[in-house]
């Protein structure tokens, strides 16, 4: 046994120490996650007044921790609240427990003005929305959850028989943000025809869970995982009207998601999916569709294209029709088109030096460039085009419409510098 308190050490239990309600506080003080985990759900039951449902919560101060429960629906009005009023001027409601040396020690309902009025323990349930004054709505988005992989997202079955499944709250974290994913039903599951059965997913479909539902066999499998990440998995059977423990194979991730990209080779779209970034490894490139008119003026009219492929750009493009050189310039429509991803807000300028016909420059669908007529200028540029990238990826396109005759199109500009500006496959 050790006899050097190293540390000021305090034990709970200490050998002879009494079993007090006071001492049990302190067991799980920071070992065990505090939390509303389950119930508290609002029902508006006038403009200034409403009911929270049963709960179940843990909770603490700065000293003490306990687990508590109720057993029938509060009612929440100015004369019962804590603290703070029913009003668009106090809109979050918390639960606050302080220990005191007392029977009645009841966990507190208050109302506050803002997230940061919070006290350092207080538990989140939501925040009231108002119309006109009047009590209309409440959101659960900043509500606590405990931050726990027994019970956070984890798909359960409800009480009482239904082929719907209880999916628990928390938060759903992505490459590019983070969702607060309220306690919701999902379902119904639908049985298969006998004598099928069938594997169904759950997954998270961005912020809300959805369901993938499997193909029915006699020995069934689940659906493909490939780009989803999977609460889990429901095995419905031929005959079911409900589901139960049995039915849910729990394959919740440890983390969201396993492994974050960096940014540098591998990123996330606009849509929240993985995309390459590509600086040295792969050459910057336009692609190219040609179009057998020659008046498209806009990127959306590419949709019948007589040729499709890519060329280097390395963030310049040259093109003549003079003899054979570039024929697919001569008479037709083209649409070049360059993904990138900016670091910031940066500007890239494009020098045009000639050109026969028409030439437009959109970025995100949105023109910022028009040159119509024919020009050819060698010696110095006929337009510098400023391109003006926010923060994020962006699509560049460049339609070229030639009128027959001659075609050339010179534009030179580095878009693509590998540091502020890359480009993306």
């Amino acid at each position: 046994m050790g006899t050097t308190n190293h540390g000021t050490q305090t034990i709970v239990y200490q050998y002879f120490l009494e079993a007090t309600a006071e001492n049990w506080g302190k067991r799980f003080l920071d070992i065990h996650p505090t939390g509303i985990y389950s119930g508290c759900r609002v029902e508006i039951t006038g403009n200034t007044s409403l009911q929270l449902g049963q709960m179940v919560v843990e909770i603490r101060d700065a000293t003490n921790q306990v687990c508590i429960r109720t057993s029938a629906l509060a009612t929440i009005s100015d004369a019962t609240l804590d603290s703070g009023s029913i009003s668009s001027a106090t809109p979050y409601l918390v639960l606050r427990w302080v220990h005191t040396a007392s029977a009645a020690n009841y966990l507190e309902v208050h109302a506050i003005a803002s997230l940061s009025a919070r006290l350092q323990y207080d538990l989140v349930i939501g925040k009231m929305t108002f119309t006109g004054g009047a009590l209309t709505g409440f959101d659960y988005a900043d509500r606590s959850h405990p931050r726990t992989p027994g019970v956070e997202l984890r798909v359960e079955p409800l009480t009482g028989a239904s082929m719907n499944l209880l999916v628990r709250g928390g938060r759903y974290p992505t490459g590019n943000t983070n969702y607060p994913v309220q306690e919701t039903q999902i379902g119904p599951f639908v049985a298969p025809a006998a004598p099928y059965s069938r594997i169904d997913l759950v997954y998270m479909a961005g912020g809300a869970p959805a369901i993938l539902q499997g193909t029915p066999a006699v020995s069934p499998v689940a659906p493909n995982y490939v780009g989803r990440s999977v609460l889990a998995e429901v095995r419905v059977v031929n005959g079911d009207t409900s589901l139960s423990w049995d039915r849910i194979t729990d394959v919740r991730p440890s983390l969201w998601p396993s492994a974050v990209p960096d940014g540098s080779t591998i990123s996330y779209d606009l849509n929240g999916k993985l995309s390459i970034v590509n600086r040295v490894q792969v050459v910057p490139k336009w692609n190219v569709t040609v179009c057998n008119a020659n008046n498209y003026t806009l990127p959306t009219q590419f949709v019948t294209p007589i040729a499709e492929f890519s060329i280097p750009s390395f963030g310049s493009f040259c093109g003549t029709a003079h003899a054979v050189q570039n024929m697919w310039l001569f008479n037709n429509s083209i649409r070049f088109r360059m993904t990138v991803n900016s670091i910031g807000a940066t500007v890239k300028t494009l020098k045009l030096f000639a050109v026969d016909n028409w030439v437009y420059i959109y970025i995100d669908g949105v023109e910022v460039y028009r040159y119509v007529g024919i020009i050819f200028q060698w010696d110095s540029p006929v337009a510098s085009i400023p391109l003006n990238f926010t923060n994020g990826d962006h699509i560049v396109d460049m339609v070229f419409a030639d009128q027959g005759g001659a075609a050339y199109l010179d534009i030179v500009g580095d878009i693509v510098d590998g540091t502020t500006v890359l480009f993306k496959a």
